[in-house]
């Protein structure tokens, strides 16, 4: 999804999709009817857990206890907020989508 949109999912009814929706896609095999509407991979749960578990974490309570359910990781809310942030060039948004993605060993290509 581009900034600017009311509300952005991994991939959205008009077939648009991020980088996380790609990357649930293509490296964790999920079919669009998962992704689709679907606003973040915490809200998809263990199907991104088992194929990038970087991109969540265990959830804790404010003693730092873990409560059972898993939540966005620092790394995928940063990618979440580049990808939303209309003041970030597209050159900007990509150089911090291929940089962090190689922090986990994965290459990513844009086309178009």
């Amino acid at each position: 999804m581009r900034p600017g949109t009311e509300e952005n999912y991994l991939l959205d009814k008009d077939g648009k999709m991020c980088c996380l929706g790609f990357a649930g896609r293509y490296l964790c095999n999920l079919p669009d009817e998962r992704l689709l509407d679907s606003g973040t991979p915490a809200h998809l749960g263990d199907a991104f857990w088992q194929g990038l578990p970087w991109l969540l974490q265990e959830a804790e309570n404010i003693h730092g206890e873990p409560i059972g359910t898993l939540e966005d990781s620092y790394e995928c809310k940063e990618l979440m907020y580049v990808n939303d942030d209309s003041m970030c060039s597209d050159a900007e948004r990509e150089v911090i989508i291929i940089e962090t993605f190689a922090e986990y060993g994965i290459d990513v290509t844009f086309e178009g």
